[in-house]
């Protein structure tokens, strides 16, 4: 399933992303090989705001043409650290992209602060994201 709840109105050209969060296996390799990419945690797995974690994710934030934000969650919230994280990064760059992995999902505060929100599940492939973000120039 991949839903796009705020949809990206031109898809990324760019090469210097910033990425962010549990990106899965395959996914990242894809992105290191196509891209320009450097990554961060950005979060810890439980509700605890890492100011270290998301200091980090800012210095990244701030060179990079555009940021992935990988968030992650059972429930139809995300946890705050992570809701933390994505408005900490927009303050340092507004081509923000938040990639929701949730069956689920109802609260999203800074909606308005991500110029692209998509929401998957487990199934979806690299080639269905890449599809939906990047040019096909690139890709």
């Amino acid at each position: 399933m991949l839903k796009t709840i705020k949809p990206l109105s031109k898809k990324i050209l760019s090469t210097k992303l910033a990425i962010f969060g549990k990106v899965p296996t395959e996914w990242k390799e894809q992105l290191e090989i196509q891209f320009d990419c450097t990554f961060a945690e950005g979060y810890e797995d439980n509700d605890y705001i890492d100011e270290a974690l998301i200091n980090e994710a800012q210095r990244k934030a701030k060179f990079a043409e555009w940021v992935i934000i990988f968030a992650h969650t059972e429930t139809e919230r995300l946890p705050k650290n992570q809701h933390q994280l994505i408005r900490s990064v927009h303050l340092l760059n507004e081509n923000l992209i938040v990639l929701v992995r949730s069956k689920t999902l109802s609260h999203l505060p800074w909606e308005t602060n991500a110029k692209a929100i998509i929401q998957c599940d487990e199934n979806v492939s690299w080639e269905e994201l890449k599809l939906q973000l990047f040019k096909e120039e690139i890709i």
